[in-house]
């Protein structure tokens, strides 16, 4: 018996069939189908940006991690353009820091929004380079999966704040199994609640407020913007 609890997009990356079903008796794997859709909705809820700026590796590994699909999907519905730059590098090579800080540099100038996906050059050390074209001009910004980096200048993401919800659903599966159930019978389809994460200094920064509702219900709160290690 297999049990998946982490993976950035089991659909699109070939590890199970459907939502409903994994395809194997012995596999199962937890997935929330809908986060990309359910972040993209409240930042253009927020925001109501018309342009959107992506960056990812043009693989079909980089647009699963990206979700690229499902947000071409919503920009549909919702009725605004998706503006990509696609990075040829692989993962595992020095040079994908400075690939994505070019990809936000081309892309500053043509987008009203930014959302920063789950990519290797994204990091700690690249972050101060990475948001400074994105402020010049004055773009608001969400993270996919990296809202520890809020506290260093983006300016908002959202976290799974605690894995009480997903502890239940993982030990409720695994006593299932343990009592005879084939994990490939089981549900895998588990919506964390959205735990909103946001940084004041780079909102006062770009000249955006946030709405009262977000800052009220915001899981936590940066007041300023924290600079990383390698930088004081």
């Amino acid at each position: 018996s297999t049990m998946v609890l982490s993976a950035s997009n089991a659909i699109q990356s070939g590890i199970i069939k459907s939502v409903e079903d994994s395809g194997f008796d012995h596999l199962q794997v937890w997935i929330d189908p809908n986060k990309t859709e359910r972040q993209l909705r409240l930042f253009h809820e927020i925001t109501g940006f018309k342009r959107l700026g992506l960056a990812y590796e043009n693989n079909s590994t980089g647009r699963s991690y990206a979700s690229v699909e499902d947000i071409l999907k919503l920009s549909l519905e919702l009725g605004f353009q998706v503006i990509e730059c696609r990075m040829p590098i692989e993962h595992g090579s020095s040079n994908e820091g400075a690939e994505l800080i070019k990809c936000h540099e081309q892309l500053a100038p043509k987008i009203d929004a930014m959302y920063i996906t789950d990519y290797s050059g994204l990091t700690i050390k690249s972050i101060t380079k990475l948001l400074s074209p994105l402020f010049k001009y004055k773009v608001p910004m969400f993270a996919q999966t990296r809202y520890d980096l809020v506290k260093n200048g983006i300016l908002m993401g959202s976290g799974r704040a605690e894995f009480k919800a997903d502890a239940e659903f993982y030990t409720d599966t695994f006593a299932k199994i343990l009592n005879g159930a084939k994990p490939g019978d089981l549900p895998q389809k588990f919506e964390s609640p959205l735990k909103i994460v946001i940084n004041l200094e780079s909102a006062k920064k770009i000249g955006f407020r946030f709405p009262l509702d977000i800052l009220a219900g915001a899981f936590e709160i940066h007041e300023t913007i924290q600079k990383p290690e390698n930088e004081k």
